[in-house]
């Protein structure tokens, strides 16, 4: 399932997109969002979903965290021109993330992870912890 937010007006409020699909699909194993601002205010389990790919996205750590809790067999996340995460701790085994922006510092904390694609504008400080990480591909 693919859902396009307007992107004028996603900048100026929050969505409330992820807990509507969460309430009516959650048998859901696919699901990509564009162009919010995400929020997990009333988020459900969606205990199938595999696959999430944000792109154009605000999200901030915390709803970051409640992605985490609330799609437990989630495997696959893209993260595409997502801005709000400052440091971001991700508990899956794949990652794909593009940071669009020019950084200060990025930060990544992940015990699970075992791949990484990573494109990103050369940060001053690049802070990496992820110990099982057994295939990584960067673009910096």
């Amino acid at each position: 399932m693919e859902i396009v937010d307007f992107l004028m007006q996603s900048c100026w409020r929050r969505s409330g997109a992820l807990a509507a699909v969460a309430e009516h699909c959650d048998k859901l194993l696919n699901l990509e969002i564009k162009n919010a601002w995400l929020t997990v205010e009333g988020l459900k389990p969606m205990p199938n979903l595999t696959n999430l790919k944000l792109e154009h996205i605000r999200l901030d750590d915390e709803d970051l965290k409640g992605i985490n809790d609330c799609f437990p067999s989630l495997q696959v996340l893209h993260l595409i021109d997502v801005g709000g995460l400052k440091e971001p701790r991700i508990q899956l085994k794949i990652l794909h993330w593009t940071v669009s922006n020019a950084p200060l510092s990025l930060t990544i904390s992940t015990p699970e992870l075992t791949k990484l694609n990573l494109e990103c504008i050369k940060p001053k400080n690049f802070i990496f912890r992820a110990p099982s990480l057994s295939h990584l591909t960067l673009k910096v």
